[in-house]
């Protein structure tokens, strides 16, 4: 692992994050608090460059699905599905013979794309929702 950009932590702290992450090893959970966290840590000092919402993007080629997909935000994250609800968002998936947009989405959902699997985790839907899943795009900034 090396850090790129903006990273504000030094070379101790940095160090420190790598023994951890190797001390974890094969514990991917705590291996991706100790990466969020991290994350957040050097959001809180760079704020204009270093965001604090994360997504995880675990691979796992031997195993299905081959991807588990996790938005972490650093706080809920809403959208109006006939009612407001709580939302992840998706990173471009790209594949051999399929591409999957960037999407706004609730109710977590596994789709096999092409020669590509993955689970998309993400807030559950409300019980009294009659909507049992929702995807649009994500809005961009205009420049």
């Amino acid at each position: 692992m090396v850090h790129t950009g903006d990273w504000p932590l030094g070379a101790e702290a940095w160090q420190g994050l790598l023994d951890q992450v190797g001390a974890a090893a094969r514990d991917v959970e705590r291996v991706e608090s100790l990466l969020v966290d991290a994350i957040r840590d050097a959001s809180a000092l760079r704020s204009g460059t270093i965001g604090s919402h994360c997504m995880s993007v675990l691979l796992r080629p031997w195993h299905q699905p081959h991807a588990f997909i996790r938005f972490l935000p650093h706080g809920a994250h809403e959208a109006k599905a006939f009612k407001v609800i709580e939302v992840a968002y998706s990173p471009w998936m790209v594949a051999p013979d399929a591409i999957h947009a960037p999407a706004v989405h609730s109710g977590g959902w596994t789709c096999a794309q092409g020669l590509l699997t993955y689970e998309m985790n993400s807030p559950p839907i409300p019980e009294d929702q009659m909507l049992k899943g929702a995807f649009q795009t994500q809005l961009r900034r205009s420049a």
